[in-house]
């Protein structure tokens, strides 16, 4: 199995995946809201974007996204 599993090239690399990614059903709002304390009346795009700062700022590790 191939560590690149989600590798999506329709998308840049970093950021724009970031978002893309976890605004799709592979993630529902809920799981999501619960990585960011101000995610709770947001839109699941907003919440992705909110994450992906989170993840910029290292205060999220990829680690702790995949496991919610």
């Amino acid at each position: 199995m191939s560590i690149n599993a989600f590798v999506d090239n329709g998308f840049s690399p970093g950021r724009e995946f970031c978002v893309k990614f976890l605004s799709s059903p592979e993630f529902n709002a809920k799981t999501l809201q619960t990585l960011v304390s101000s995610g709770k009346s947001k839109k699941k795009e907003e919440i992705a974007t909110l994450i992906a700062d989170a993840l910029e700022k290292k205060k999220l590790t990829p680690e702790q996204v995949l496991l919610a």
